[in-house]
């Protein structure tokens, strides 16, 4: 016989993969990093009412869990950027239908534009920083 103590103390597993991106800003920081990886600054400025303490709390969260995975560069490139972790491909295609029932139901996002924008800057700086290692 089970009492109600044992009953509330037992965590069904799916309520703990939901804890894991439950909590305001952890889901677009996902959606933010589901088209590839980037820099803190980039975050920002793809995500702008979000504090820089608690972006640095939610990716920390979400590195935790495995969800989020921090990558180093050599310098001069800024010195780590943040990607999906091997735990986030399963929900690299939740992301997807996220990001496109936001953009149905809501218009396009100017986040999302934001975070392309540093995408393509970052990707021309690492295009210019092979490039100059090849000469």
């Amino acid at each position: 016989m089970t009492t109600r103590a044992s009953q509330k103390r037992s965590t069904p597993p799916s309520a703990t993969r939901v804890a894991a991106i439950e909590g305001r800003w952890t889901l677009q920081i996902l959606l933010c990093l589901s088209d590839g990886a980037l820099r803190f600054s980039d975050l920002r400025t793809a995500i702008p009412s979000i504090s820089s303490n608690v972006l640095t709390d939610r990716i920390r969260a979400l590195q935790s869990t495995g969800l989020v995975e921090q990558r180093y560069l050599p310098p001069p490139a800024a010195r780590h950027l943040y990607a999906l972790g091997p735990r986030a491909s399963g929900l690299k295609s939740v992301l997807e239908a996220l990001a496109t029932w936001r953009s149905d139901k809501l218009g396009p996002s100017s986040s999302n534009s934001r975070a392309d924008g540093a995408r393509s800057e970052q990707k021309g700086a690492m295009d210019d920083e092979a490039e100059g290692n090849r000469a």
